[in-house]
């Protein structure tokens, strides 16, 4: 069994805490063990501008959180794109400078803690891909989602910059896709895939009809090719999707578009109950997860 430190950040345990059950739960059955970092903090979050106004603070802050995974002696696995952009600049950035390694531990002392260097910094679409596999995936899922056509959102951290991740190709991804249509559905191509989300960048909080007007394009798309559902990596945008839409309601247009952490249709295809892994719901859900439910149960 393959070890990882388990880093939670906020919006995923704090609005979503079936998306952490659902990653739990699928991948303590596919062989792969999280271990809690006790303390961490947030990563501090990219979209706050943070290591813009203090780098040396962002960097400290990045530097503690990853310091508890190299006390566990294991690497980190994030599930959000934020927290893997900002953890991994941050180890990337003192692995490769001394002189700020040197002066962020200067800081750690005073907290009795130490940043080595020592710990990668991996997000779960990548854990998916390289330790549990494809291949597995299809196995468990056996086709029982074919004729489903699923949308899918990367995000922005996950991928760019692609210097610092360095984890698929930036412009044409495949990990999730590859993954979604392990499942046997069907992974729509449409213009506006690869764009934000349009929560980034402090558009969420401070200029929120632009944030939806940003996300509605991409909705629309979907909504045309007859999407059944929007796959996501990242719980910041599964927000956005998800309070997104409801908000569009409010203004009148209704997409009803379920939207899904990877692992939370992962876990309904293993058998896992509803209640444990899908129970918050603005965007109806009921139909798709009726729907995934009415396929054939298999044993993993």
């Amino acid at each position: 069994m393959i070890s990882y430190a388990f880093y939670l950040g906020c919006v995923g345990p704090l609005r979503y805490p079936d998306i952490e059950n659902s990653i739990r739960l699928t991948l303590a059955e596919l062989g792969v063990e999280l271990l809690d970092m006790e303390g961490a903090t947030c990563c501090p979050a990219p979209g706050a501008g943070f290591k813009n106004f203090d780098e040396l603070a962002a960097l400290t802050v990045s530097a503690r959180n990853i310091s508890i995974a190299e006390e566990l002696g294991l690497d980190v696995m994030t599930f959000c794109g934020g927290c893997q952009g900002s953890l991994n600049w941050a180890n990337k950035l003192l692995q490769s400078d001394p002189e700020r390694k040197d002066r962020v531990n200067e800081l750690l002392a005073d907290m009795d803690r130490e940043y080595k260097g020592t710990a990668k910094i991996k997000h779960l679409v990548e854990v998916m891909n390289e330790d549990v596999g494809v291949d597995h995936i299809r196995e468990i899922a056996a086709g029982r989602l074919e004729g489903f056509k699923v949308a899918v959102h990367y995000g922005c951290h996950v991928l760019r910059p692609y210097k610092v991740e360095e984890l698929d190709d930036p412009e044409m991804p495949r990990m999730l896709d590859d993954l979604v249509e392990a499942w046997g559905a069907e992974s729509l191509e449409f213009t506006e895939k690869h764009t934000c989300c349009g929560a980034g960048g402090g558009l969420f909080a401070n200029d929120r009809d632009l944030s939806l007007s940003i996300m509605r394009k991409k909705m629309v798309q979907i909504k045309e090719l007859g999407g059944d559902m929007l796959v996501d990596i990242c719980p910041f945008c599964h927000m956005q999707f998800d309070l997104g839409q409801m908000q569009l309601r409010e203004k009148g247009e209704d997409f009803s578009i379920p939207v899904f952490y990877y692992n939370q249709v992962l876990a309904l295809l293993m058998g896992f109950d509803r209640d444990q892994v899908a129970f918050i719901e603005n965007t109806p859900r009921d139909k798709i997860i009726e729907r995934i439910l009415s396929t054939k149960m298999i044993e993993v």
